[in-house]
């Protein structure tokens, strides 16, 4: 099991528009101070201080996800409105603090939830941990930001332009906040810090369901016309299904070591092998990649790339052996 952390590494920006990072380390109390107590900011929200529970591959490194090598805390913005208390509930069974966010209104909710890591989380499991995240917070009815899959994203501390309408709350493992605990407080109980290897574990990704073309009646090879039409429905019926699994994921993915473009990748390699098998137009294929890797939120730049290299390994690996798997599933 690892060490449990006592100090989370943290890096501060000097607003968002200055790209040069500055490390720190925050204690359990820093957090409680830093993220619980509300400050007036009278000029432009981009201007402010702010700050990525991210430790750099080297101290000062420039912002961008490349330059991330671990994550010390899971940090969920929740904009979508939801009623306050239902954010407050929360992973009630983790130490935590949430705070009213910049835009936030009694009539349209906004927050920002904060667990801090057991131990530090690798940028290369982000991904999975950040998909485990969002399926969490789905599964009880919390809608989280998308943005926030970013490892390099930064945070604006909590800043107002008054104090009026500001929220915040602070929970350990015996329900003491770092301040004087609002009157409607949660019960006290046990809490934990948050494991990013039991969330994973916990909300793994959905196993992709077997797309199974129904076999044709008689011989299953009984022309070669049906045989070919079979292979190609088969075909395109696999890259539909999992650019469709993309979308619904929207984890094409951003960034160096946090599997970049990785599901693009992968489609495109299967668009190629299936090609090379006889089964799937090369234009068709690329066309659904491509559609799928946009809606799924990755710029043309980046899925471009990602698909010239998943065709290029898809030759190397050689064409995909269509007849075997309509075999096995006949």
């Amino acid at each position: 099991m690892a060490t449990q952390i006592t100090a989370w590494p943290v890096v501060r920006y000097a607003g968002a528009r200055n790209p040069q990072s500055h490390p720190a380390m925050w204690t359990h109390a820093d957090i409680g101070e830093k993220l619980g107590t509300p400050r007036i900011w009278t000029r432009p929200k981009i201007t402010a201080p702010a700050w990525s529970p991210v430790q750099m591959v080297e101290p000062g490194a420039r912002r961008a996800a490349s330059n991330v090598a671990a994550l010390s805390m899971l940090v969920l913005d929740c904009d979508a409105g939801e009623p306050i208390e239902r954010l407050e509930r929360f992973g009630d069974q983790h130490i935590r603090i949430g705070h009213t966010s910049w835009s936030h209104t009694k009539q349209h909710p906004k927050a920002r939830l904060v667990f801090p890591f057991r131990s530090l989380c690798p940028v290369e499991h982000w991904g999975a941990v950040w998909g485990a995240a969002a399926r969490w917070a789905a599964s009880e009815g919390v809608t989280v930001d998308a943005a926030a899959k970013d490892p390099s994203r930064l945070y604006f501390g909590p800043f107002v332009a008054c104090f009026e309408g500001f929220r915040s709350w602070a929970y350990d493992d015996i329900n003491k906040a770092h301040r004087a605990p609002d009157p409607g407080a949660l019960p006290r109980r046990a809490r934990s810090w948050l494991s990013w290897a039991r969330l994973v574990e916990r909300f793994p990704e959905p196993a992709p369901e077997v797309y199974i073309v129904p076999a044709a009646a008689g011989d299953v090879h009984a022309s070669n016309d049906q045989h070919e039409r079979r292979r190609r429905r088969f075909a395109v019926g696999m890259v539909r299904y999992r650019c469709e699994a993309m979308i619904a994921a929207g984890e094409g993915g951003r960034g160096a070591h946090t599997g970049r473009n990785a599901r693009t990748f992968a489609l495109a390699r299967l668009v190629s092998r299936l090609v090379l098998a006889g089964c799937l137009d090369q234009g068709e294929g690329i066309a659904m990649v491509e559609a799928a890797a946009g809606a799924a939120g990755l710029k043309p730049a980046e899925y471009r790339r990602a698909i010239r290299n998943g065709l290029a390994a898809g030759v190397a690996d050689g064409p995909e052996d269509v007849d075997q798997m309509l075999t096995e599933r006949s």
